[in-house]
């Protein structure tokens, strides 16, 4: 997961402590996918992707570019495909 950082008042409100409550978030949902079968991934975007900072909670045109080579290559490993 992507923290979520931002100065705008409304989205400060919104997402209060979202930084703090985002730390644990990743390793506690590889944790989960891990106690199934091996057909459920998961991909940690966040280091291969910043978020706006027009408003520090959405993709900007060069991060959805980023997380679709991120899926690309995730899928690829995935099912063998060179």
């Amino acid at each position: 997961p992507i923290p979520v950082d931002t100065p705008c008042k409304d989205v400060l409100d919104m997402f209060a402590n979202a930084k703090e409550r985002v730390k644990d978030l990743s390793n506690d949902l590889k944790t989960l996918v891990n106690q199934y079968d091996k057909n459920v991934y998961f991909v940690d975007a966040a280091p291969h992707v910043q978020l706006s900072p027009v408003d520090g909670i959405h993709f900007d045109e060069k991060a959805h570019e980023n997380f679709a080579l991120l899926m690309n290559e995730t899928i690829r490993k995935i099912f063998n495909l060179s």
